[in-house]
C-alpha cells in the first residue's frame, strides 16, 4: 500500500473553499465547483461529496477555514465600529458642524458607549399566593358549616371533610 500524502490536493482545497461560500448550498454543489462532474450522475457525486465531507484533513480544514471567516468577521465589524465612532467624533470636533448634528453624533456616541440605556423594572402582581390543597379544602369546610341546611331541602350535606381528601 501506498504512502498517504499529508495536506490537501488542490481540488480538496476548492473542495473546502466552496463549503465556506455561503453561496453553495450543499456538499454536493461544493463538489460540483471543485471536480469535474460533466460526466457523473448525481449519486455518484452525493457519495464522493459525502466520503470527501468525512475525511479528517478536510473536516480540519474546513474548521481552520470556518474560524479564520469568523476572525475575519470580527476584525471587520470592529474596523467599522472605529470607523464610525472616528467619523463621529470628527463631525463633534468639526468648527464647521451645526449644533443639531454635534448633539446628535455626541448622542450616537453615547448610545454606542451604553450611556443611554432604559432600564425598566417590571412587577408583576397576581394577587395573593395560590392556596394549598389543605388550605383550601378547610377553607370549603368552613363555607358549608355556615350553613343551616336540611337534607331534606336537597341541600349538600358533608359529613367528613377530610375524605375529599382522599
Amino acid at each position: 500500500m501506498g504512502k498517504r500524502k499529508e495536506g490537501l490536493t488542490g481540488k480538496q482545497k476548492n473542495f473546502v473553499k466552496a463549503l465556506i461560500d455561503p453561496e453553495c448550498r450543499s456538499y454536493s454543489d461544493a463538489y460540483r465547483l471543485a471536480y469535474d462532474t460533466t460526466s457523473m450522475n448525481p449519486h455518484t457525486i452525493r457519495r464522493e461529496a459525502s466520503k470527501l465531507r468525512n475525511h479528517p484533513d478536510i473536516t480540519t480544514a474546513m474548521q481552520r477555514e470556518i474560524e479564520r471567516a469568523e476572525r475575519l468577521q470580527i476584525r471587520d465589524s470592529i474596523a467599522v465600529r472605529k470607523a464610525v465612532n472616528n467619523r463621529l467624533w470628527a463631525e463633534v470636533d468639526s468648527p464647521d458642524t451645526p449644533s443639531a448634528s454635534r448633539i446628535q453624533a455626541l448622542k450616537l456616541i453615547g448610545v454606542e458607549a451604553g450611556m443611554f440605556t432604559e432600564h425598566k423594572n417590571v412587577s408583576v402582581n397576581e394577587g395573593p399566593m395560590p392556596k394549598s390543597r389543605a388550605e383550601m379544602l378547610e377553607e370549603i369546610s368552613d363555607l358549608l358549616s355556615t350553613y343551616d341546611t336540611d337534607p331534606v331541602d336537597n341541600a349538600i350535606v358533608v359529613h367528613d371533610i377530610s375524605k375529599l381528601d382522599s
